[in-house]
């Protein structure tokens, strides 16, 4: 029975991330995207949509940091069973969080830079 839980719990983790991990063809453009404006930016308006995506990454690295704080806090729990605890799947997340929160931070960081550069260019 624990080797069933296991294996649920395995396959719903599994599904959660390909899920939450959109397709290379969206982030190829995205990111193509991004380059084109940061290499374009000359206005305040080029600086605050620049600003605007850092802001959206920034906010998406939060809500994984969440989902898998969430996911730690299954895995810790008693009632997954005592090989999510051997395998120390919690731990895998708990790093998990704290690289989306670093990227988070980065994002922000990235954000206030071209607040500032809007800022600047408006005047």
């Amino acid at each position: 029975m624990n080797h069933r839980a296991l294996t649920l719990s395995v396959a719903a983790l599994t599904t959660i991330l390909v899920l939450a991990v959109p397709t290379s063809r969206a982030v190829a453009a995205e990111e193509m995207s991004i380059e084109k404006m940061i290499a374009t930016a000359k206005t305040a308006s080029d600086h605050e949509a620049i600003a605007n995506y850092y802001k959206q990454q920034a906010a998406e690295a939060r809500s994984k940091a969440d989902m898998h704080k969430k996911m730690a806090e299954q895995y810790s729990m008693s009632g997954i069973g005592n090989q999510a605890t051997k395998t120390h799947f919690h731990q895998h997340c708990e790093t998990l969080v704290r690289s989306y929160q670093t990227q988070a931070n980065e994002f922000d960081a990235l954000a206030k830079a071209h607040q500032d550069m809007a800022a600047k260019a408006g005047k």
